[in-house]
């Protein structure tokens, strides 16, 4: 957001969620009226899952900026998705486990986790080629309702279930066989 403003970009950041603590909610506060953001930036806090795609109706783009920490390189960010169903193109950080959503879905950016001027590259990208950004958003949109929800992966567990259930009973089902020969 800095570097934005610095361009003479008027942009508003929504942020949504919860700080780890009060101390990092304060260091974040101070930092955006350090920065001079303080018009720019609106903290909305945590908000109700039902309340989601009420809230992101008010933004343009997703962004993404997790840091390459232990966490975030096992950890698959819900928030990407959560933008896609709601038609947004996403900036997000190229860290292993979202990279593989992004790899041939055109459906947003991928920057480096450590480079705030990519982030802001990105954002300024979106921002300034709205139907492109849109068509990003539609794709993003699709992937969710076609392949990346619920509904899909429940089925991939029941198969995969299905599939153990059947090898175990025929384990079993081979053992019991042994054990009669046996007998």
């Amino acid at each position: 957001m800095r570097i934005l403003a610095e361009q003479q970009r008027h942009v508003r950041l929504l942020l949504i969620g919860y700080f780890d603590n009060p101390i990092a909610e304060k260091e974040v506060r101070d930092r955006i009226r350090g920065f001079g953001l303080s018009s720019s930036v609106v903290i909305r806090g945590r908000i109700d899952h039902e309340c989601m795609a009420e809230a992101l109706s008010e933004a343009r783009i997703g962004v993404c900026p997790l840091q390459p920490i232990p966490k975030f390189m096992r950890n698959i960010p819900v928030k990407v998705f959560e933008y896609w169903a709601c038609a947004m193109p996403v900036v997000a950080s190229d860290l292993p486990p979202i990279r593989p959503f992004f790899r041939h879905a055109e459906a947003g950016l991928l920057c480096s986790p450590d480079r705030a001027d990519e982030l802001a590259r990105g954002m300024a990208w979106l921002l300034d080629h709205p139907q492109a950004a849109a068509r990003m958003g539609r794709r993003g949109r699709d992937l969710v309702m076609q392949r990346l929800n619920n509904s899909s992966e429940i089925r991939k567990l029941r198969r995969f279930c299905t599939e153990i259930v059947a090898r175990d009973l025929g384990s079993l089902k081979g053992t019991a066989q042994e054990a009669v020969q046996h007998a």
